[in-house]
């Protein structure tokens, strides 16, 4: 049995707006779409029934990004504005 996962046109959309906004800033973009890509992978690989925001919401809450201000730009991104979440 194969895992086929399907993005909306919101979520491409969004990942869109996301990789135009991070080419743009220069100290962490490369780390940032890094761990944007990581994120996305992780999703299409993983048997769970989340939506990708829901995903890359627990992705990033469990520790899963890297470098501090990538972090940062993507619990940003998706609306973890605080460290632990809440």
């Amino acid at each position: 049995m194969t895992n086929s996962k399907t993005m909306t046109a919101l979520e491409r959309e969004f990942l869109k707006v996301a990789a135009s906004e991070f080419s743009k800033m220069k100290a962490c973009a490369p780390s940032a779409l890094a761990n944007l890509i990581r994120l996305i992978v992780a999703w299409h690989g993983s048997p769970a029934a989340l939506s990708l925001h829901a995903f890359g919401r627990r992705w990033l809450l469990e520790g899963n990004a890297e470098g501090a201000a990538a972090e940062t730009l993507l619990r940003d991104l998706f609306g973890l504005n605080n460290s632990k979440g809440e």
